[in-house]
């Protein structure tokens, strides 16, 4: 039985990294993505659900593709939720 961590990571840690990496900061993600400074806090906090659209702007801003930020958003809200009480039970 493969045993899975107990705890979530959000899309958004994986953006602060590749910021922290690049330089970037938040204004200027937002500022890049054509969003606002708020959404990419929230986006970063796992706040709101990393939309397809979002994800293409991200591959075009980072060179990350975006089946890969789908993919990391995908398992991060699997996870969220099977974690919540009355979640999936066997932690799926």
């Amino acid at each position: 039985m493969t045993q899975r961590p107990n705890y979530v990571v959000p899309t958004g840690d994986f953006v602060e990294e590749w910021m922290e990496d690049q330089g970037v900061s938040a204004a200027e993600l937002s500022r890049r993505l054509g969003v606002s400074r708020r959404h990419v806090s929230r986006l970063l906090h796992g706040e709101v659900p990393l939309s397809r659209e979002m994800a293409l702007r991200l591959e075009e801003v980072t060179g990350v593709p975006a089946r890969i930020w789908n993919l990391h958003e995908t398992g991060y809200r699997e996870r969220w939720l099977a974690a919540r009480p009355g979640g999936h039970p066997e932690g799926r």
